[in-house]
């Protein structure tokens, strides 16, 4: 006989696992860690410069999408403007 058995109640409750900073009750809400994540607005490169930004390079028209700290600095030189969505 098999030692791994199916058999038992299928509607036997099995406790959430929790995670580190949530409590028992957030179980239910748990998302994955990129859903989890800061929504990043989105921002057209302009011709005045390119962007190297973690390791990637974007060119004029290219989209990328940064935290408000990243893209204040190159909005004020024009490297980057608002393209209107969101991350």
């Amino acid at each position: 006989m098999d030692e791994l058995s199916l058999d038992g109640r299928l509607d036997e409750f099995r406790a959430p696992i929790q995670i580190s900073g949530s409590s028992l009750g957030d179980a239910a809400a748990l998302k994955d860690d990129a859903t989890d994540a800061p929504e990043l607005p989105g921002y057209l490169v302009t011709d005045v410069s390119s962007v190297l930004h973690d390791g990637t390079w974007y060119h004029l028209g290219d989209e990328i999408f940064l935290s408000d700290k990243d893209a204040r600095p190159l909005l004020a030189r024009r490297i980057i403007e608002p393209s209107g969505s969101k991350k």
